[in-house]
C-alpha cells in the first residue's frame, strides 16, 4: 500500500535538515542531508503505518496540501522602560520571526506555526495568504494584514512556551513523501486490543526487536556495537583472562547449548569475563555465529506486572525465545535462584523452573558464584548445580596479577583523564595483598583506585600520588598513615608513652603491645595469623580493658574499632553457634569482624565461656580465620586478639591492694600456672604474648585518681561559662582512697569522682548562679580537710580579675561576633549560584582543554581567561575563608584562655581582612553581569524642581564620592525645544534627547554611574522612594536601565505613573529607614550610607543570584 503524506522541510546551514510530517502522525527526522532525512523519516513513518489500525490511516493524506511563507510577528512583550504603562499596545512587543502554514478548507482558511500546537481560522474570501503578494488588492492585503495580527495575539497569550533564541531556519519549504508499507493484519492481533489505533508489539513481525519481545522487556543486551554504549556499560576486554575467556565462549556457543558457571573468590573477575565474551560478540560476530548475550539477574527475571500472568509465563516465553535464537543469557549470582520466585504458600523458585531446560542443554546460559555460595547451592539442589558446567577461576599469579591491575588502573585513569603513576599503582596493589580480607587482591585493588580516582575527579584534582592513595586507604582502615608510610618513622617510644597515659602502672603490658605495633609497621606480621594475640591476667580494675581501648584507638583511629565479647555469656552449649551464626542467625564474632576487619578483639573473661567456644578460638589463632555456618569465611589477619582472664587471683597471696610487692618472674609465673591447669597446651601455644598485670600501687591510684579529676575540670559546661577548677594534692587523696575496691580495683574512681565531686560541684554553681557575672570568669577550688573517710569536700566560689578583664572579655566576645558575621557572609557566597558557576567553568575548562583539538579551536584563548580569572577568584575566596576560620579560632582560644594582650593583634587581622572581603565580594558580583560597571538610574517628578528628588541626587552624589565612582547627571530636553522622538535612532537617543545638566531639575533626571561593580551594587534602588516627615509626605520613582538596553524616550517616563513596589522608606518621623529585606534601620542624614551600605550589599547579591538564575 502506498501513501503520500506533506512533510515540512527545515535546512539550517550546511550541515543540518529536519523533515516533518505535516499531518496527524507526529513524526520528524535529522539528517545532514535531505535525502538522509527522508529516508530517515520515510523508515519511522512505515513503522508507525504497519503498526497503526487501517482506521487510522484511512485518515491519512486527505488534508489539504499546506503553504508556508516566512513572517515576522509581533509577539514578546517589551518589559523596561515602559513597563510601569497600563495601555501598553502592539507597538511594544517585540518581533518574533517564524514560518506560517496555511491551508484552505473550502470557504475557511488556517493558518498555523510549527512552535505552537494551535491555530486560527479566517474566511477565505475575507483573507488572502499570510505573505502579501504582489499585485494583490488592498482589501485582500488588509485582511491578509488582519489574520497576522490575530496569530501574533495567539501567540502572544502562549509567549512563555517561546524562546527568542530559537534558531530560524535557512530555508523552510512544503514537500511530500511517498511510503510504501504493508497493512496491518489484524487477525494477528489479539481480540481484546482491536479498539486500539496503534499497536506496540505485532505478533510475527519479522524485525529484529520482535524476535524477542520478552527479552527486550526482561533482559539487556550486552551484544553492542556503539562503542560509547559498550564503556558506559563497562563491557570492555579482560586483561590476562585469554584462557577462561576461550574456554567459556567453546562451552557457551558450541552447536550444542550448555550451562556454564564461573567459581570463584569475589573480586576475581568473574564478572570482568562475561563482559569480555560481551564484547567479543559485538566486536567479531561470526566467532559466535552472531549470537548475542543477554543480561537479567535472578531477581528481574522473576519480577513481573501485576496484571500479567506471573514470572513463570515470563520466563516460559523468555526461554522459548533464547532457544529460537540461540542466544545465550547471563543471570548474575546464581544463588539468587535458590530463592527467587517464592512466595507465601509456594516454594517454587526460578532453580525449579530452569532445572528440566538446563538439563535438556535446551538452553545457554551463564551465572557466577564465590565457593561458599557454590557450596550452598550444592547442598540445597544438587541436581540444579549438576545441570551447570563448572570453570573454575582463581588469583592469577603475582606477576599477571600485577599486570591486571596495572592495565585496569591506566584504562580508569584516562578515561577520567587523571595522572596515575606506576608507584601509585603498585603501592595499592601490595596494601590490598598484604590487607585484603574478602575476595581476591586483584579485584580488591582495583576498586580500591577506582575509589580514589572517583574522588579526585569529584575534587577536581588531575593526579593522584601514592600518598594519596595511602591516606585514601588509611581513611577507610583507620590505621594511621605512619604504619604504612615508609618515609615516616614509627617512635615506640612515643608509642609506649601514649599507651601508658592511658594505662598507669603496668609499664612491662605497655612494652609488649608496644611492640606488636612495631611489627606491624615493619610488616613482619605473618600473613595467617592475627596482627597479634594477647593473655591477660591479672586482679579487676588494673587496666586490661582499658589498654585494648587505648589500642583501638591508636592503631586504628576509634575506640568503637574494639570489639567486646563478655564471655561468660558463652558458657553454655551453644556458644560456638552464636559465635559463628546459625540460620538467618548472624555470629556474634565472625558478623561484626566481617564488617570492619580492622578492629581489636576483646574476648572478657575467657575462662568463662564453654569448652566447644576454645575449638573455635583454636582457629582464630592460629589461621586468622572462621568459615560460619552459611559457609562464608571470615579473616582475622587485620586485628589483634585479646583474651583477659581472672584465674589465679583468689589463690593470690598476699592479698591484692596497696602493699604486698612480688618479683616479677613469680608473679607471672603464679597467673601462667593457674593458666596452664585451666586451658589445653594447644589453646596456649598459639598466644602470641601472655601478660601479667599487677596490682596497682598507692601512686598509681592517686595518678588516676588526678586523671579523672582532671577530666572533670575540663568538661565542656565549665569552659563553656569560663570557670576553671582547681583542687589540691588532698583532694586527689581522698578520691583515691574511696576510689580503690578490692574486688573492683581502680573502677569505682570515676564513680566517686561523679557523685561525690561533680555532682556536689554541679549544686554550687547552681545556687550561685543569681550572683554570678556572665562576662565574668571564675575559680572554683576544691579542697579536702583529710584525706580519710571522714572529711568533707569544700567548694570555693571567687571571681577573676577586675573591670578591666570583664572589659576585655566583652571585646573578645564582640570580636567573636564580628569575625562570625564576616564568616557567615563569606559562605553564603560560597554556597551561592555565582560561586557554583565559576567552579564549575574552572572544572569544565580543565576537563575540555586536555581533549585532543581543544587549543585549536578559536575561542580557546578566551575560555583560558576567563577560566583562570575565575580560578583566581574561588582561590581568594577560599584562603579568606580558611583566615577567617583561622582567626576565629584564635578569639575562641584567647577567650578561654584569658590571653587578653592578642585583642589589639586580632583587631590588625580583622581590620587587614575586611577590605579584602569586600573586594572579593565585589568581583564576585561583578562576574554575574556582563556591563556591571556601569548603570543608569532615571529619576522622573512631575514638579521639575521636586525638593524630594534633589536630597535623593545629593545624597547619591555623596555615595559616589565615597566610593569613587564617577557621577555624571543628565536631564530630559524640555518638550519644547525637543526633536520628535520617534525620528531618532536608537543609539542617538542619549545627546539628542538628553542634556548634561548641573542642578538636579527637569521632568527626568538621569544619573549614570560608572565604577567597580556600580550595577550590581544599585540595582536594589531600582522602586519607589518614600518620605515620610512632619512637613509632608512624598515620593520618587527610581527605574535602573537595563544592561543592553537603549536609552529610553524621555516620554516614556513622564506622567502618570501607576504605583510601583518601594524600594526605600526614610520615615523622618521616627528616624528610620526600611528597605527591601531590613526594617528599623538608624537615619543619618548626613551620612545615611553607612547604615545602608552593608544592607545594600546583601540586597545586590540576592538580586545578582536572582538575576544569574
Amino acid at each position: 500500500m502506498r501513501v503520500n503524506l506533506p512533510i515540512g522541510v527545515r535546512r539550517y546551514g550546511d550541515d543540518l535538515v529536519i523533515a516533518q510530517v505535516l499531518d496527524e502522525l507526529p513524526l520528524s527526522a535529522a539528517a545532514p542531508s535531505l535525502d538522509e532525512a527522508r529516508d530517515k523519516l520515510r523508515t519511522a513513518v512505515r513503522r508507525a503505518l504497519e503498526r497503526a489500525h487501517p482506521r487510522a490511516i484511512a485518515r491519512l493524506g486527505r488534508l489539504p496540501h499546506p503553504t508556508v511563507e516566512r513572517a515576522e510577528l509581533d509577539v514578546f512583550t517589551r518589559r523596561v522602560a515602559k513597563q510601569w504603562q497600563s495601555d501598553a499596545d502592539s507597538s511594544d512587543r517585540l518581533a518574533y520571526t517564524t514560518h506560517v502554514l496555511t491551508r484552505r478548507f473550502g470557504k475557511m482558511l488556517q493558518a498555523s506555526v510549527p512552535v505552537l500546537s494551535r491555530s486560527i481560522w479566517t474566511r477565505a474570501e475575507q483573507a488572502s495568504e499570510p505573505g502579501v503578494k504582489q499585485g494583490a488588492q488592498p482589501d485582500a492585503q488588509q485582511d491578509a494584514h488582519a489574520s497576522l495580527e490575530r496569530l501574533a495575539d495567539l501567540l502572544h497569550l502562549h509567549e512563555n512556551h517561546l524562546s527568542l533564541h530559537r534558531a530560524v531556519p535557512d530555508e523552510f519549504f512544503v514537500d511530500t513523501l511517498e511510503v510504501d508499507f504493508e497493512p496491518l493484519d489484524l487477525t494477528r492481533m489479539p481480540a481484546d486490543s482491536l479498539w486500539l489505533d496503534a499497536f506496540s508489539e505485532v505478533r510475527g513481525d519479522d524485525e529484529g526487536d520482535d524476535e524477542t519481545p520478552t527479552l527486550y522487556d526482561v533482559a539487556r543486551d550486552w551484544t553492542v556495537d556503539d562503542a560509547e554504549e559498550r564503556a558506559e556499560l563497562g563491557i570492555l576486554p579482560a586483561f590476562a583472562r585469554d584462557d577462561v575467556v576461550d574456554q567459556l565462549e567453546e562451552l557457551v556457543f558450541s552447536s550444542r547449548p550448555a550451562a556454564v558457571v564461573l567459581v570463584g573468590p569475589s573480586r576475581v573477575g568473574k564478572t570482568s569475563i562475561v563482559k569480555h565474551l560481551a564484547y567479543a560478540s559485538a566486536t567479531d560476530p561470526d566467532a559466535v555465529d552472531g549470537r548475542h548475550l543477554w543480561f537479567a539477574d535472578a531477581p528481574r527475571l522473576t519480577s513481573t506486572d501485576p496484571m500479567s500472568g506471573g514470572w513463570q509465563e515470563q520466563c516460559a516465553d523468555l526461554v522459548a525465545e533464547l532457544e529460537q535464537s540461540g542466544d545465550a543469557l547471563y543471570v548474575g549470582r546464581l544463588v539468587q535462584a535458590l530463592d527467587a520466585g517464592k512466595y507465601v504458600g509456594s516454594d517454587y523458585n526460578l532453580a525449579q523452573f530452569l532445572k528440566p531446560h538446563l538439563s535438556d542443554r535446551r538452553l545457554r546460559i551463564i551465572a557466577e558464584a564465590t565457593v561458599e555460595e557454590w557450596n550452598r547451592i550444592e547442598q540445597r539442589d544438587i541436581g540444579f548445580a549438576r545441570a551447570f558446567n563448572v570453570v573454575r577461576v582463581s588469583d592469577p599469579p603475582e606477576p599477571e596479577a600485577r599486570q591486571i591491575v596495572a592495565s585496569a588502573a591506566k584504562r580508569m585513569s584516562e578515561a577520567d583523564n587523571i595522572t596515575l603513576g606506576d608507584d601509585a599503582i603498585d603501592r595499592a596493589w601490595r596494601l590490598e595483598k598484604r590487607f585484603a580480607t574478602e575476595g581476591s587482591p586483584v579485584g580488591r585493588a582495583i576498586d580500591f583506585i577506582a575509589r580514589t580516582l572517583r574522588r579526585a575527579a569529584q575534587a577536581f584534582r588531575a593526579e593522584v600520588t601514592e600518598l594519596d592513595l595511602v591516606e585514601r586507604f588509611c581513611d577507610e582502615t583507620g590505621l594511621p598513615p605512619v604504619m604504612l608510610l615508609d618515609d615516616r618513622t614509627l617512635d615506640l617510644e612515643a608509642v609506649k608513652s601514649r599507651l601508658a597515659s592511658r594505662v598507669m602502672g603496668q609499664d612491662e603490658a605497655v612494652d609488649r603491645v608496644a611492640h606488636v605495633v612495631g611489627i606491624t609497621k615493619a610488616g613482619l606480621a605473618p600473613a595467617d595469623k592475627p596482627l597479634g594475640s594477647f593473655f591477660f591476667v591479672g586482679p579487676t580494675g588494673v587496666g586490661k580493658t582499658e589498654l585494648a581501648r587505648a589500642l583501638a584507638e591508636f592503631l586504628f583511629g576509634d575506640e568503637d574499632r574494639l570489639i567486646r565479647l563478655d564471655m561468660s555469656e558463652y558458657s553454655h552449649p551453644d556458644a560456638y553457634s552464636r559465635l559463628i551464626g546459625e540460620g538467618k542467625e548472624e555470629g556474634d564474632l565472625t558478623s561484626p569482624v566481617r564488617r570492619q576487619p580492622f578492629s581489636v578483639i576483646l574476648l572478657d573473661e575467657v575462662e568463662k565461656a564453654h569448652r566447644s567456644v576454645y575449638d573455635l578460638l583454636l582457629q582464630v589463632l592460629g589461621e586468622a580465620r572462621l568459615t560460619d555456618a552459611d559457609g562464608r569465611t571470615t579473616r582475622f589477619q587485620n586485628a589483634i586478639v585479646i583474651m583477659t582472664s581472672n584465674l589465679g587471683v583468689d589463690t593470690l597471696r598476699p592479698a591484692i591492694g596497696f602493699g604486698g610487692e612480688q618479683g616479677d618472674a613469680a608473679w607471672e609465673r603464679h597467673f601462667r600456672k593457674e593458666a596452664e591447669r585451666y586451658f589445653r597446651p594447644e589453646f596456649l601455644a598459639r598466644i602470641d604474648q601472655f601478660i601479667p598485670f599487677r596490682s596497682l600501687s598507692r601512686e598509681v591510684i592517686e595518678a588516676i585518681a588526678r586523671r579523672e579529676l582532671e577530666k572533670m575540670c575540663g568538661r565542656d559546661g565549665l569552659t563553656a561559662r569560663d570557670i576553671e577548677v582547681e583542687f589540691s594534692d588532698t583532694v586527689v587523696g581522698w578520691v583515691a582512697t574511696r576510689g580503690w575496691d578490692e574486688q573492683y580495683g581502680a573502677r569505682p574512681i570515676k564513680r566517686v569522682v561523679e557523685q561525690r565531686v561533680a555532682w556536689p560541684l554541679a549544686r554550687r554553681l547552681a545556687e550561685s548562679a543569681d550572683d554570678m557575672d556572665p562576662d565574668c570568669p571564675y575559680l572554683v577550688t576544691i579542697d579536702a580537710d583529710a584525706p580519710d573517710d571522714t572529711a568533707s569536700l569544700g567548694f570555693d566560689l571567687a571571681a577573676i580579675g577586675g573591670e578591666d578583664a570583664r572589659q576585655t572579655r566583652r571585646t573578645l566576645l564582640a570580636q567573636v561576633e564580628q569575625i562570625a558575621g564576616l564568616r557567615r557572609r563569606l559562605e553564603r557566597c560560597m554556597y551561592g549560584e555565582i560561586f557554583a558557576e565559576l567552579e564549575w567553568r574552572v572544572h569544565d575548562f580543565d576537563t575540555s582543554s586536555q581533549t585532543q583539538g581543544f587549543w585549536e579551536l578559536s575561542d580557546a584563548p578566551e575560555a583560558a581567561r576567563e577560566a583562570e580569572q575565575a580560578r583566581e577568584l574561588t582561590a581568594s575566596v577560599s584562603d579568606l575563608s580558611r583566615e577567617l576560620e583561622a582567626i576565629e579560632d584564635l578569639v575562641r582560644e584567647a577567650y578561654h584562655t584569658r590571653s587578653f594582650e592578642l585583642t589589639g593583634d586580632i583587631d590588625e587581622r580583622v581590620e587587614e581582612i575586611g577590605p579584602r572581603l569586600s573586594e572579593v565580594f565585589r568581583e564576585l558580583l561583578r562576574s554575574a553581569y556582563d556591563v556591571p560597571d556601569h548603570v543608569i538610574l532615571f529619576m522622573p517628578a512631575t514638579d521639575p524642581q521636586d525638593p524630594w528628588r534633589k536630597q535623593l541626587v545629593s545624597w547619591y552624589r555623596q555615595l559616589a564620592h565615597q566610593k569613587g565612582w564617577t557621577l555624571s547627571m543628565r536631564r530630559a530636553v524640555p518638550r519644547r525645544e525637543r526633536p520628535r522622538e520617534d525620528d531618532i535612532d536608537p543609539n542617538e537617543r542619549r545627546e539628542a534627547l538628553w542634556e548634561h545638566a548641573r542642578k538636579p531639575s527637569g521632568t527626568v533626571l538621569a544619573l549614570e554611574f560608572e565604577g567597580p561593580a556600580v550595577r550590581p551594587i544599585l540595582q536594589g534602588e531600582d522602586g519607589l522612594h518614600r518620605k515620610i516627615s512632619e512637613d509632608g509626605n512624598a515620593k520618587t520613582d527610581v527605574f535602573v536601565l537595563g544592561e543592553i538596553l537603549d536609552w529610553p524616550k524621555p516620554s516614556d517616563l513622564e506622567g502618570e505613573r501607576p504605583t510601583r513596589p518601594d524600594a526605600r522608606t526614610w520615615n523622618f518621623r521616627t528616624g528610620e529607614v526600611s528597605m527591601r529585606g531590613y526594617v528599623g534601620l538608624e537615619i543619618d542624614e548626613d551620612n545615611p550610607w553607612e547604615v545602608l551600605w552593608p544592607k545594600m550589599e546583601d540586597v545586590a547579591w540576592e538580586l545578582a543570584g536572582a538575576d544569574w538564575w
